[in-house]
């Protein structure tokens, strides 16, 4: 029995989950996991990622939070506008959220 590529994206999926952000008008988007993206996106989001650990100057690494919700997000312009007026703090929380919950082998959360 061989595999396809459809059965292997779709186990992909359940493996590499990616975070459903809730949104003030009502709807949602999603933090796509970084193993999910384009080789031109993942790139970008992983130097995100890796500035995040190398800055010790707080403003750059809520400047690098921002940038990554918006370019892991399959919404960019709906997150970018969500996310503009959060604290630091929440800003916080969702990256150290998004990055716990994409990691790989996770279970998708259930909504029971």
């Amino acid at each position: 029995m061989g595999v396809s590529l459809n059965s292997l994206m779709t186990e992909a999926q359940r493996k590499y989950t990616d975070l459903e952000l809730d949104l003030a008008d009502g709807t949602a988007a999603r933090l796509r996991n970084l193993l999910l993206l384009e080789d031109g996106e993942r790139k970008a989001a992983q130097e995100l990622v890796a500035a995040l650990d190398g800055s010790g100057d707080e403003d750059e690494q809520l400047r690098c939070i921002r940038d990554l919700l918006i370019a892991v997000a399959d919404r960019p312009d709906a997150v970018r506008e969500e996310i503009a007026g959060w604290p630091a703090v929440a800003l916080v929380l969702i990256i150290e959220r998004y990055l716990e919950d994409t990691q790989a082998g996770e279970a998708s959360r259930s909504s029971s």
